[in-house]
């Protein structure tokens, strides 16, 4: 597995603001797909889902790449907030960003000029953040990979301007996101069927 660094801006402290992509290239060709969490710094379950999926994968078995972001806002995961601290705006609201905008439109900027490109597919996990607990799939442009996650409920809804889903879909990327967990409720039963959830779609996809 390789890392590589986004590099987005750098704070007041002087420190650098990056976005760490773990990348798994497997042992046969196949689809490149991307796998995301922590858009929203307070949904904590697919954080864990993502690392105990990682930590159980044998590239010599993997048809194709996966290109892995845990944690897609650090410095909203760092305060555990819905929004990034710093300007108070919604990242997945802002995509696809601006290089001059608020530092949430920087980060979000960055995030799509250098994650996207080259990828066939699109796996953003989300789940309720602090207060709310949720359990369902989204259905993008894609409704077979959707349905492969395995969730009891799916959801065709009319989507939100400015997520890193809808700009997904708008470059022709097959794209699925979902919504399970939250509240601090059941954090092991999220954690393991959002997990599974992945492993389903990704056995889908080849």
């Amino acid at each position: 597995m390789s890392l590589r660094w986004i590099e987005v801006a750098t704070l007041s402290t002087g420190l650098p603001l990056q976005i760490a992509v773990h990348e798994i290239t497997g042992a046969a060709p196949g689809p490149t797909v991307g796998i995301t969490a922590s858009v929203h710094g307070d949904e904590l379950a697919p954080v864990e889902a993502v690392r105990q999926l990682v930590a159980s994968i044998d590239p010599a078995e993997l048809r194709g790449t996966l290109r892995i972001v845990p944690v897609v806002n650090p410095l909203a995961f760092q305060s555990q907030t819905r929004h990034t601290p710093q300007d108070m705006q919604n990242l997945n609201r802002v995509f696809p960003g601006d290089p001059d905008g608020w530092l949430t439109e920087q980060l979000a900027g960055a995030f799509v000029r250098e994650f996207l490109p080259g990828l066939d597919v699109l796996l953003d996990l989300h789940a309720g953040g602090v207060l709310p607990t949720v359990d369902y799939t989204y259905i993008d442009n894609d409704e077979a990979l959707s349905t492969a996650f395995g969730t009891k409920v799916l959801y065709r809804g009319p989507g939100y301007p400015g997520t890193l889903s809808a700009v997904a879909v708008e470059r022709g990327i097959r794209t699925v996101v979902t919504e399970l967990g939250g509240g601090l409720v059941r954090d092991e039963y999220y954690i393991n069927i959002t997990e599974w959830g992945l492993r389903n779609a990704l056995r889908h996809l080849g």
